[in-house]
């Protein structure tokens, strides 16, 4: 049996062609994301599906398309992308929202879930008028 040898270049090459390609007719797998703030307190793991989760509907809440950088290598033999800052605002003044969690979605296909999180220290409270901002990351890992 070969072993194949990923290198750096190769690691930054795979998340930048197969991975964030928006050349694509379709895109690679996270070339269009759509980052999702869930509601209900749910515990994601490897069975998790679409469904299981309570999308977050306080007053001023849409979906947000993630922007990626260019992939670089990182902490090698690492390649990493991140996505430009994102601000959920809850615009009304006087209710509050918990969330619990965040979820990805393929935005040519919204159905397709990508990844789910569970938030460290969930839930989180919106406030009215409070926001919530978040810095995506996406890391390709060479094991």
């Amino acid at each position: 049996m070969a072993n194949l040898i990923k290198t750096h270049d190769t690691l930054v090459a795979c998340l930048t062609d197969e991975v964030l390609d928006s050349g694509r007719p379709a895109g690679g797998v996270f070339a269009i994301p759509l980052l999702h703030l869930y509601k209900n307190d749910f515990t994601p793991d490897v069975n998790t599906v679409i469904s299981d989760l309570v999308e977050a509907d306080y007053t001023g809440y849409a979906a947000q398309t993630i922007v990626w950088a260019t992939p670089v290598v990182w902490d090698p033999p690492d390649a990493r992308a991140l996505g430009a800052p994102l601000i959920f605002v809850n615009v009304d003044i006087l209710m509050s929202q918990n969330v619990y969690g965040w979820y990805l979605t393929r935005g040519v296909a919204p159905g397709d879930l990508l990844g789910v999180g569970r938030f460290d220290g969930a839930p989180l409270t919106l406030l009215p008028a409070g926001s919530l901002p978040l810095f995506p990351e996406l890391l390709l890992r060479n094991f």
